[in-house]
């Protein structure tokens, strides 16, 4: 007997949320976001797949998530839901810290998405101190590299100028 696995990759889809805060709640459309999230579910031959093997296969879906209710922030543009897709409306730098809801139909309130001009769209279980502080390590380090190898490139440019002279 031969068993043969085969690997997919997909997506279930971007579903909106909505975030709430103190000062109220945004509707978040993922579509084009970087997301980072770290929990993850494994279901092994869920109902949904039973359309996807034969007989005696066995099926194991991982998905990534972000609780209802857990913090989440979400860098992006602020747009109008009828323009969602068009022209920007306004910048927006992040909505901290807010609690992931479920999505009704908010057709008449803002969009937080993806922005039209290609900056930055991110949505992260990160609060914005330590998505800033994770930046500050990776800088820091590039900084540090960068200057090493400045001065080992400096040192052999030296010793090459030294060799012409002799």
């Amino acid at each position: 007997v031969t068993e043969r696995a085969t690997r997919w990759h997909g997506s279930s889809g971007d579903v909106p949320f909505r975030v709430r805060d103190d000062t109220g709640a945004l509707m978040v459309d993922p579509a084009g976001a970087i997301v980072e999230v770290t929990r993850t579910q494994v279901l092994h031959n869920p109902p949904l797949a039973a359309g996807l093997h034969a007989d005696g296969s066995h099926v194991t879906v991982t998905e990534r998530y972000i609780p209802v209710g857990f913090p989440v922030y979400v860098m992006g543009e602020l747009k109008r839901p009828d323009v969602a897709r068009s022209a920007p409306r306004a910048a927006l730098g992040g909505a901290p810290a807010g609690a992931a809801t479920a999505a009704p139909d908010d057709s008449n309130h803002l969009v937080l998405g993806r922005p039209v001009t290609g900056g930055l769209f991110l949505v992260s279980e990160k609060s914005e101190r330590e998505l800033i502080r994770g930046l500050r390590l990776r800088l820091d380090l590039a900084l540090i590299l960068g200057t090493f190898a400045l001065a080992v490139g400096a040192w052999q440019l030296s010793l090459f100028l030294k060799g012409i002279d002799r």
